[in-house]
């Protein structure tokens, strides 16, 4: 795999990773407004059984029927108190998930980075490799320029005795 592609793969898995921590922090906004729901249901069934209990006063037969008033909002404040509680949970799952997408981004983009490195000392390699290969040409050409191919001989070594060059 090329580094350039690779890098797209990596940029692609970057972005898939920021919808996910968008979505986790959609999810969070969310069971934050569900909280602060059962939060207001909390103190409005509060302030109803204060209100009820508050009427109570001298009649038994009365006080009897609104106290039970009193025990079912007191059983709706601990069920939306369950319900608080799941939703902290729910809160605390996303950010974990969130703290992950984020660890993932981070070693994504260590990745990319390392990735880049490699690429640029290859490239650096294959500079290097250009340029003796550019020596060597020259060297050859400087030599072949010492030969004459026209037909001549060339002096390529010491004259011997009685052949003449």
């Amino acid at each position: 795999m090329t580094s350039g592609r690779w890098a797209r793969t990596r940029v692609r898995t970057f972005s898939v990773v920021a919808d996910e921590v968008r979505k986790l922090a959609d999810r969070a906004e969310l069971a934050a407004h569900e909280i602060a729901d059962v939060i207001e249901l909390n103190q409005a069934d509060i302030a109803r059984a204060v209100a009820i209990m508050g009427d109570v006063g001298g009649q038994v037969g009365t006080g009897k029927r609104l106290v039970d008033e009193a025990g079912s909002a007191l059983d709706s404040v601990i069920s939306n108190s369950k319900r608080v509680i799941t939703s902290i949970h729910q809160v605390t799952h996303a950010g974990e998930e969130q703290t992950a997408a984020s660890q993932n981004v981070a070693a994504t983009v260590e990745a990319i980075a390392g990735a880049s490195r490699a690429a640029a000392e290859g490239n650096q390699v294959i500079n290097r490799a250009v340029e003796d290969l550019n020596r060597l040409i020259e060297d050859v050409q400087e030599r072949m320029g010492k030969f004459q191919l026209d037909g001549a001989r060339t002096r390529t070594g010491p004259v011997e005795a009685g052949v003449p060059a």
